[in-house]
């Protein structure tokens, strides 16, 4: 049983290191698109000075919690607020690599804590 429960422990690892490669990857392209000018139309100040606001906040966020991302998620969830839509889409988007690769992670451990304690 114990060696099932290890097998098991040494899948899960592999599977959050490769999830948290994806989410690695999705926070790359949308901090290139932002880089390059792709998020906001040229001439949209509103835009882009809710852009910029949005990563300052982050950027304080990152800070505050010392680049814990969990906690970083969530103050940029909470206290992070954009009024244009199209910087809104962006930081659902943003905040949604961040959770999905935070939550994968959290799950796998506890499942294959628990197996080595079976």
């Amino acid at each position: 049983m114990k060696t099932i429960a290890i097998v098991f422990t040494i899948i899960l690892v592999v599977l959050v290191n490769a999830e948290d490669s994806k989410s690695m990857q999705c926070q790359k392209n949308l901090m290139n698109q932002a880089n390059n000018n792709q998020i906001c139309a040229l001439g949209d100040t509103a835009c882009i000075q809710d852009l910029k606001s949005l990563g300052q906040c982050t950027k304080n966020c990152a800070t505050q919690n010392n680049q814990d991302q969990v906690k970083t998620t969530s103050c940029v969830d909470q206290n992070c607020d954009v009024s244009n839509p199209i910087v809104q889409k962006f930081k659902k988007d943003f905040v949604g690599c961040l959770k999905s690769s935070s939550t994968i992670a959290l799950i796998s451990y506890l499942i294959a804590f628990l197996a080595l304690l079976i």
